[in-house]
């Protein structure tokens, strides 16, 4: 967690989209950044909510090591556990970091949570970020995810991505900065 007084840099109200870029609100006004994910319904069953880094402008992505992890019960509260979750942690690549895994995409489905994002316009150390994730599984289990990461790059970060791994999605993301 960040501690100081969040600002709210801008709101975005999305239906029907396969991705939102944020560019130019990444600025060195502030160190770190929030970004509250809320209502993320996908349009297609059983993906995952993603987030990539660029320092180019988006033609080509940072390489990331993060790990994945999460706790899990059935809506019965029968079968849960917390595991680490392998195929969602990467080593040292540059595809998408998974933040929510197997939303379900049901009316009544969704994902929401924090993405923290510490000082990606240094460029002295590398890029950390952090996030907390609830969903609702699509094979009606309840994911309490955490996902935590660095990207590989001590260049000033000008683009992140987030999208799910198929199709369009709806939700709100709220970003904030910190000073």
């Amino acid at each position: 967690m960040i501690i100081g007084n969040p600002t709210l840099l801008k709101t975005d109200a999305l239906s029907g989209v396969s991705e939102l870029l944020i560019t130019s609100e990444i600025t060195t006004t502030y160190k770190n950044y929030m970004f509250v994910c809320t209502d993320l319904n996908p349009a297609s069953d059983g993906v995952e909510w993603q987030v990539n880094f660029s320092t180019d402008d988006g033609s080509s992505w940072l390489d990331k090591t993060t790990t994945y992890w999460r706790s899990q019960v059935s809506r019965s509260g029968s079968g849960y556990g917390v595991s680490l979750i392998d195929a969602q942690s990467l080593d040292n690549s540059n595809a998408n970091a998974c933040l929510s895994f197997d939303i379900g995409n049901g009316s009544d489905e969704s994902s929401a949570g924090i993405l923290y994002v510490y000082n990606p316009t240094g460029t002295t150390h590398n890029t950390y970020f952090s996030g907390h994730f609830t969903s609702y599984h699509a094979s009606e289990y309840i994911n309490d995810q955490y996902a935590q990461g660095f990207c590989a790059a001590t260049a000033a970060i000008n683009k992140m991505k987030f999208e799910m791994s198929a199709g369009d999605f709806d939700g709100t993301i709220q970003m904030y900065g910190i000073k």
